[in-house]
């Protein structure tokens, strides 16, 4: 370690003061739902939201939102427009984030600009580390080269992209064990993790229905003290076996 490297003032710490450090997980999750009467607001200039009361202005019965009065509605043209899908390859085509790549290399890699990559992949700045794992890039007319699917490394992180919950090493032992053909490992994956849940719940099921309820008798007085029968120790018995089961 260099020299003074154990000196307070060279030591770097979390400010925990402030709470515990994000971790970005929920990121990209949707708004939750205002209040009633209340509606999301997004502030152009700042670029940030806040809940502001909802105005309401009365409109003439039979009008229709964003057509004016002299327009003509075509059911044809708006059911067409609303089905159009996006096509692989026409419209777009997908970058897998590989830990060798930037932000601003995959803008050049393509030739797409930096605002428009950040909306079609919802997220901003340009930390990839806040970005999808794999990202969705929009085609300008121009021929580009898509990505090196052959490799292996392209192949776990692919595997990684679609399974996120499985670690890096997991991916490579399935990826290996299906000769590295990414479609059959990603199969026989979801079948495990399904497997696992289905197994899972069945041991919790039996593990609980397997408990055994002891009851213990209560004296009752009579007169005017009499009180009303107690429950017995069944809930708090029941508490400490689920506990017990948990844990071991």
């Amino acid at each position: 370690m260099a020299e003074g490297g154990q000196l307070p003032w060279k030591t770097q710490k979390i400010n925990m003061d402030r709470g515990p450090a994000s971790d970005y997980k929920e990121l990209r999750e949707p708004l939750p739902p205002p209040p009633k009467g209340m509606k999301w607001n997004h502030d152009q200039s700042t670029r940030e939201w806040s809940i502001v009361p909802e105005e309401k202005q009365p409109m003439p019965h039979g009008t229709i939102l964003g057509v004016k009065e002299n327009d003509t509605v075509s059911s044809s043209s708006s059911t067409n427009s609303e089905s159009k899908v996006p096509i692989y390859g026409k419209d777009y085509v997908d970058h897998v984030v590989l830990p060798t790549d930037t932000f601003q290399g995959i803008c050049l890699h393509y030739g797409i600009n930096a605002t428009k990559l950040r909306q079609a992949n919802k997220f901003s700045g340009s930390n990839l580390l806040l970005a999808p794992s794999k990202l969705i890039i929009p085609l300008t007319g121009k021929p580009v080269k898509v990505q090196d699917r052959t490799s292996k490394d392209f192949k776990m992180h692919a595997f990684l992209a679609e399974l996120p919950s499985l670690v890096i090493s997991e991916a490579k032992a399935y990826l290996e064990l299906s000769g590295w053909d990414l479609n059959e490992a990603l199969t026989d994956a979801r079948e495990d993790i399904k497997w696992e849940k289905a197994d899972t719940k069945k041991k919790m099921d039996s593990e609980i229905g397997d408990i055994i309820y002891v009851y213990e008798a209560i004296p009752v007085e009579h007169g005017e003290n009499a009180q009303k029968p107690v429950r017995s120790r069944e809930l708090e018995l029941e508490t400490e076996m689920v506990s017990l089961i948990r844990n071991s």
